[in-house]
């Protein structure tokens, strides 16, 4: 029977609903998978830095600590040897290339909120506001924009693993590296029915 891997980044958690009550019950339906699949040589991964970042998460949403060590227990936090891993130069530059084009966007969004704060003074909070959420999305979305994305992307291209998020940077950037992407919303059937 062949080994399959599995790595989760926090989105594959959090992605699919922010209430404490639609974080646990995915966590129990996600552990109750992971437990029965051993037997399928199933297992899944997080890279320390997501693990902490989930932790995080999921103690400001307090939920409860019997659940996170029952994740702990199915997950294997593992990190990517990042001294051994050889990195394609095309990777830095095309990273290279999507940050100008991105710092390109952000500048604009800012150059449009001066225009409308200019002829707009009484709305500046509005403007601050609508500045942030445009820059966050002219900056962010699409795009490897942490170390745990990163570590997520290296992790599974080192143990030839699978990437079960709902993230659009990682995504994209695992469809780049040739890793088999799997969105949080549809994993639990394809592990379940993978198990079979």
């Amino acid at each position: 029977m062949k080994y399959k891997r599995y790595v989760l980044d926090t989105s594959a958690f959090t992605g699919l609903g922010e209430s404490k009550a639609a974080i646990e019950r995915h966590i129990k339906r996600l552990t109750d998978i992971v437990s029965k699949s051993k037997k399928y040589a199933i297992s899944f991964y997080m890279p320390p830095s997501a693990w902490e970042e989930l932790v995080g998460l999921l103690e400001r949403k307090s939920i409860s600590g019997d659940i996170i060590s029952r994740l702990d227990a199915w997950t294997i936090q593992k990190a990517p040897s990042r001294m051994e891993l050889q990195m394609p130069s095309e990777f830095l530059y095309q990273y290279i290339i999507q940050i100008r084009e991105r710092l390109n966007r952000g500048l604009r969004e800012a150059e449009k909120a001066v225009l409308k704060a200019k002829h707009h003074p009484e709305s500046h909070a509005r403007v601050i506001s609508e500045l942030r959420d445009g820059y966050r999305e002219a900056m962010r979305k699409g795009m490897l924009d942490s170390k745990e994305d990163l570590d997520v992307i290296l992790l599974a291209k080192e143990i030839n693993a699978d990437i079960i998020a709902k993230d659009e940077g990682i995504s994209n950037w695992a469809k780049i590296w040739g890793i088999r992407f799997i969105d949080a919303e549809k994993f639990e059937k394809i592990i379940t029915v993978g198990a079979k």
